[in-house]
């Protein structure tokens, strides 16, 4: 045995045997608790809400009653729709490097456009394009969203489709 761990000299236990782990299960516990932002089951349980919604509308084969109110655009998606969507983004300060929306030729009920958007700027210009983005109706179904961080700007890759009848 070690002599001082598993008794004093006196023959009494020694007490800071236990107050080690105790003051670091404590500390670790307060680090825990701390670290966990406040509401956070709440927006997770929101994200995966919208999430399994969005799904099952893009994954709706026409029904659109899957579909909420402005998500669907009548018609086709038009030269007109594409400029305003485009000085839309532009007015965010982000540099658009490129900006595309074409049909994906599938014919049914809904007609698919594939939309890709590509700039660099702050990261405050890319937060307020995705605004953009979120806010633009007909409703822009992501597919991938990527956000690559720079030394001075960031990089914000989207793509997506939207939905015509």
């Amino acid at each position: 045995m070690i002599a001082g761990l598993t008794q004093s000299r006196d023959g009494g236990f020694p007490w800071i045997a236990l107050a080690v782990p105790g003051v670091l299960t404590a500390v670790i516990a307060s680090l825990l608790i701390i670290s966990l932002p406040n509401g956070a089951a709440k927006r997770l349980t929101d994200i995966e809400a919208k999430a399994g919604a969005t799904a099952q509308a893009a994954g709706a084969d026409g029904n659109l009653k899957a579909f909420p109110a402005g998500t669907v655009c009548s018609g086709d998606f038009t030269d007109a729709m594409k400029t305003q969507l485009n000085l839309a983004l532009g007015s965010t300060g982000l540099k658009i490097e490129s900006f595309d929306v074409g049909n994906t030729g599938q014919a049914a009920t809904l007609q698919a456009y594939h939309v890709s958007v590509k700039g660099s700027g702050s990261y405050e210009d890319a937060l307020a394009a995705l605004n953009v983005l979120h806010g633009y109706r007909p409703r822009i179904f992501a597919d991938t969203v990527e956000l690559h961080n720079h030394i001075s700007n960031v990089e914000l890759q989207v793509g997506g489709r939207l939905f015509c009848r």
